[in-house]
């Protein structure tokens, strides 16, 4: 792990931003693969991770909003490292009339013997449980995030952090208006063109993620993002309808030009895509989609919903979401050895919180391990759940 600079007091103490009223962050039980003996994983990192172009990460309470919401190490690791090679988001919100439609879904924890289910609601209040999440993470983080509604204000953090209430009563109120998305695309991507030299230095890049429902009413999409390409930034465009008009018009977009660029669906559409490819020993659930939203630099888990990954690829996977220190217990040669593979895997996610599986609409671990034997070792009875 690269080391972060902290900025330091007069006595020498690095400091760390303060995140009121957050609790301490639950403990993650790291569980033995070879004797399944639970224990403690040791902290590793500094607190605070500290960027020229994007300020002061707060580490510790972006590790408290995300495991109070049971994100496993390794998901945590990847969101924070996002925001180090990722320092300023754009977030383009979609709040024209046609957000009212009722063919959204939500997550509601604890709707049924205490497990959590997806509920049908509009694309405006589907929109709405996203963008509150990415906004409390950005505020938990202390990062350079911008909320831009389409006809509606826009608000950036940190600077508006005290103003939280304005983007709260923006989602409360409904949705109406056309979709200007060209001159919303135009407005960030100068804002992108003017930090480009400082981000190209660094190695870093922005990301811009577009929420929405249909195509630009305001002109030719294409021609406005156009300027996006040679620019260091990341793309993602999160559907909030899967009208085969819209998704094709995306994914024109998406062949017609040199952009680095992701293009999501729901989380349940996108769990069953993901299946549909051979990719179903993931259990592809929010946490995951939250963070392919955020933006992710992890290749890996773009190509879930494009190609059969590769075996190594799938190791890799599991890796990331499990984290470097966790699944540093897992053997290396599971080319020779398959079956111990999948054994220690078990052993490993059963000290991982169990996640909601949007296609079973039950509590599972992450990795059907009897799946990944079908598609990478002899069928057996290697299941987890």
């Amino acid at each position: 792990m690269i080391p972060h600079a902290v900025p330091i007091d007069d006595h020498g103490n690095e400091i760390v931003p303060a995140y009121p009223s957050a609790p301490p962050l639950p403990p993650v039980v790291r569980v033995s693969v070879t004797t399944g003996e639970k224990s403690l994983p040791t902290p590793t990192g500094s607190y605070v991770i500290a960027g020229d172009l994007g300020g002061v990460i707060n580490r510790a309470a972006v590790m408290r909003y995300l495991g109070e919401r049971g994100w496993p190490p390794g998901l945590i690791d990847q969101c924070l490292l996002s925001m180090d090679k990722i320092p300023s988001r754009f977030f383009i919100l979609d709040d024209s009339g046609s957000m009212n439609t009722n063919d959204g879904y939500k997550l509601v924890p604890g709707t049924q013997r205490g497990m959590a289910s997806h509920v049908r609601c509009t694309r405006w209040d589907e929109m709405g449980t996203t963008v509150r999440f990415h906004s409390d993470l950005a505020k938990a983080a202390g990062c350079n995030a911008e909320f831009r509604f389409l006809n509606g204000p826009c608000v950036q953090y940190p600077r508006d952090i005290g103003e939280g209430d304005k983007l709260e009563r923006t989602l409360s109120d409904s949705p109406g208006g056309g979709t200007p998305l060209c001159a919303a695309v135009r407005d960030v991507q100068r804002q992108i063109a003017a930090m480009a030299p400082a981000l190209r230095a660094s190695g870093r890049k922005a990301v811009l993620t577009i929420m929405t429902d249909g195509e630009a009413s305001d002109g030719q999409l294409a021609q406005a993002l156009q300027p996006l390409q040679g620019l260091p930034v990341w793309m993602v465009v999160r559907l909030s309808t899967d009208e085969d008009k819209v998704v094709k018009y995306w994914n024109s977009l998406d062949d017609e030009l040199e952009l680095e660029l992701d293009v999501l669906d729901d989380v349940v559409s996108e769990a069953r895509e993901i299946s549909e490819k051979g990719n179903g020993w993931l259990r592809y659930c929010e946490p995951l989609h939250r963070l392919r939203e955020w933006g992710l630099t992890a290749k890996e888990f773009d190509l879930l919903d494009e190609q059969l990954l590769t075996l190594e690829q799938t190791h890799k996977c599991i890796c990331l979401i499990a984290g470097s220190e966790l699944a540093s217990a897992l053997p290396q040669d599971y080319l020779q050895d398959f079956d111990g593979y999948c054994t220690a895997v078990k052993r490993l996610f059963a000290g991982i919180p169990k996640i909601h599986d949007v296609l079973t609409k039950r509590p599972s671990t992450w990795i059907d391990t009897a799946n990944l034997k079908r598609r990478h070792g002899k069928p057996a009875d290697c299941n987890i759940s």
